[in-house]
């Protein structure tokens, strides 16, 4: 049980270090707000289709390797 703990709070620390450092550059270039817009509805579409994305790599990783 412990491991899961780590495991959680490893992904909780790199989304923070993404998030921060993408919003770090935004500030330097002067583009907070586009940037917070883009950040809220790209990490729900990414949530959203990963699955999917997954699964269609996994096809096109695996078919090739049947089809031999």
């Amino acid at each position: 049980m412990e491991e899961r703990y780590i495991y959680v709070f490893i992904c909780w620390i790199e989304k923070f270090i993404t998030v921060g450092s993408i919003i770090v550059i935004s500030l330097a270039f002067h583009k907070l707000f586009p940037t917070i817009f883009f950040l809220v509805f790209f990490l729900r579409i990414k949530k959203a289709n990963w699955r999917i994305s997954w699964t269609s790599f996994i096809n096109v990783i695996w078919q090739p390797l049947f089809l031999i």
